[in-house]
């Protein structure tokens, strides 16, 4: 069982032994952000920004940051994603998080010519070749298939489009 003591301020005090307590609801601190700064993040033409970061409350509690700049990158440069904590009350923090994103590196092979056994049935995907978001083409500049079987003495050309 826990006693209660009743707070007393004298010059608040009515002669019948009642008192008066001043009481203030509110919220006047911002939202802490969880991380003090945020990491850069580095991507290719194809960046998407999933990971939002989150800030913490005295009264709401966790926070998810919010943002009217992009989450989806496709040409390479530097951005900033400011981001903002509100907790609901008119408490507001704000980070920024730099994007950086790359062109991705052009398809490298080393070797300049393939040999293959015709009854192996090989195909685009059998050609050594490194780099990403790899695609195929023809003379034609028409994209091909993976599975498009290869051809003796054709040329096949390779980008790295998104």
């Amino acid at each position: 069982m826990q006693e209660l003591i009743p707070v007393r301020s004298q010059d608040q005090e009515a002669c019948d032994g009642s008192f008066t307590v001043n009481v203030v609801v509110g919220d006047n601190i911002a939202p802490i952000p969880n991380t003090a700064q945020l990491p850069d993040i580095t991507g290719d033409c194809n960046t998407i920004i999933s990971n939002i970061p989150t800030a913490t409350d005295n009264c709401a509690g966790t926070i998810t940051a919010t943002t009217t700049n992009p989450l989806n990158y496709s040409i390479p440069g530097t951005y900033i994603i400011h981001w903002t904590y509100s907790d609901g009350n008119g408490n507001i923090s704000t980070q920024n998080q730099n994007v950086i994103v790359n062109s991705p590196a052009l398809p490298t092979t080393t070797v300049t010519s393939q040999v293959f056994c015709a009854t192996n049935q090989p195909t685009i995907a059998n050609l050594q070749i490194t780099g990403q978001n790899i695609k195929w083409y023809d003379a034609a500049n028409t994209i091909l298939p993976t599975t498009t079987p290869l051809v003796n003495g054709q040329t096949y050309f390779a980008s790295s489009n998104d």
